[in-house]
């Protein structure tokens, strides 16, 4: 079993480095409107996990199970962009207010998956910041290879791989 291809990155009092990110994690309850702000937790979780979502409905719940069952102080950070097949009900009545780590951003209309990406960025609030995609592409647990890295001094960013053998 591989990493997952993604970039994790530690955040930098509110700067981040350049990225392309491809998953995503965790936030605080609630629910807001594209051009709305909301308050960031005030305790900093160790990471943020963004999940774009774009008419992802049939995937969404176990994503979202599988990303709270990992064992990690992380924040979940929903970010539906224009869904028109269910997701955004799905995100609204079942995840958000499910769990005290989780937050839904919600676009008015399709901006495509660097927007989702930009806007979970401006809402994220850990220290480390990573992208899961929606559709179980990814493994959640592979987090913890990847956050392990930031034990190491001066490791500012870390790619994974699922194409590279797992040492």
């Amino acid at each position: 079993k591989c990493l997952l291809p993604c970039i994790i990155h530690r955040m930098l009092t509110g700067l981040t480095l350049p990225i392309r990110v491809f998953a995503v994690w965790q936030i605080q309850c609630a629910v807001e409107l594209s051009g709305q702000t909301q308050p960031k937790p005030t305790t900093k979780p160790l990471l943020t996990v963004a999940v774009p979502v774009y008419n992802e409905v049939a995937t969404l719940l176990e994503i979202h199970q599988r990303v709270l069952s990992v064992p990690l102080d992380l924040e979940i950070l929903y970010v539906d962009d224009g869904s028109t097949d269910g997701s955004r009900e799905v995100l609204l009545e079942q995840i958000a207010g499910s769990d005290a780590r989780v937050r839904v951003v919600l676009h008015d209309v399709n901006q495509g998956k660097g927007a989702a990406i930009m806007t979970a960025i401006k809402h994220a609030s850990g220290e480390l910041f990573i992208v899961q995609d929606a559709d179980l592409e990814y493994e959640p647990l592979d987090y913890l290879s990847l956050v392990k890295v930031f034990g190491v001094p001066d490791v500012q960013v870390v790619y994974g791989s699922r194409f590279l053998r797992r040492r």
